[in-house]
């Protein structure tokens, strides 16, 4: 796993990804530092913080993009499964390399509230957390990213889909509060959500038995639902897309409250997805 750490973070800065992925993000949150805490006077690097969160469904993207399909590319996938390093492994070889370069350009900023502390007083508790809070939002948007390419074989492709599934999560709050007013629009919303989850199914599987078996007994749970009571229906709506929700969980974090919960969610999330991974890997090794 050590030599497939350092590999890994040798390529981020010899191929640019890091340099270009750190950019964004300074950028990113540089705006939003100068037009909340500067131009606005707020001097709380958590405003900030929260302001810049939606960066890092761009920002991740960009580092998870090549995590599996450039193996594919160079065909060093066989080269990896027919070595005795564990899926498990490099897995975790990848996403440490990954979660080192994301946190580089984070330590930068943490740096910020000393910038600030010369226009007013700083909560540096608060100012923490949100560190924190931005911390394990990527810690958990990376192993997501990791597994979109390690379904695909084109850059464009795990770039795109990455973007689209962490923009949604973004708006996912926001959606489930539009659902919440029509049972009919939460059953189109659960039925998108289903069709997501049978895609999934298949890309791991590879059986088209097990993905529409998935989703039907899935979507007729949703009709039957929806005709049974519409309103248990958009309540089951707002739940799950309140726990799919990854930027909303964090809230609580960026207003200074250290909420154990959410850090346990993201761990969650973050432990769930690699090992989605490894289980992807472990079935091409197989096959």
């Amino acid at each position: 796993m050590k030599a497939i750490y350092k590999k890994e973070l040798r390529l981020f800065y010899t191929t640019m990804t890091g340099y270009v992925a750190a950019a964004m993000m300074l950028v990113l949150v540089g705006v939003c530092s100068h037009v909340v805490n500067l131009k606005g006077g707020l001097s709380g690097l958590e405003y900030a913080l929260l302001s810049s969160r939606w960066a890092l469904a761009l920002v991740v993207p960009v580092l998870t993009m090549r995590s599996f399909v450039e193996e594919k590319k160079q065909h060093t996938d066989l080269l990896l499964s027919a070595s005795p390093v564990t899926p498990a492994q490099i897995v975790l070889g990848k996403f440490f390399a990954t979660a080192t370069v994301y946190a580089l350009p984070l330590a930068v900023v943490g740096f910020y509230p000393l910038i600030f502390s010369a226009y007013g007083s700083i909560d540096l508790p608060s100012a923490l957390l949100a560190l924190l809070a931005m911390l394990l939002l990527g810690l958990a948007l990376i192993p997501i990213g990791m597994f979109i390419s390690s379904l695909t074989e084109s850059y464009v492709v795990a770039t795109l889909v990455s973007i689209g599934a962490m923009m949604l999560m973004y708006f996912f709050t926001d959606i489930g509060s539009m659902a919440s007013d029509s049972g009919t629009v939460a059953l189109i919303v659960l039925t998108a959500l289903v069709v997501g989850l049978v895609a999934v199914v298949y890309l791991l599987t590879r059986s088209s038995a097990a993905a529409v078996m998935t989703g039907a007994v899935l979507e007729l749970a949703c009709v039957v639902a929806y005709f049974i009571s519409s309103a248990a229906l958009t309540s089951l709506l707002r739940s799950l897309l309140s726990w799919l929700g990854l930027f909303s969980m964090s809230q609580n974090l960026f207003s200074g409250v250290l909420d154990i919960p959410a850090i346990v969610y993201y761990l969650s999330i973050t432990g769930l997805f690699l090992f989605l991974c490894a289980g992807t890997l472990e079935r091409r090794r197989w096959n």
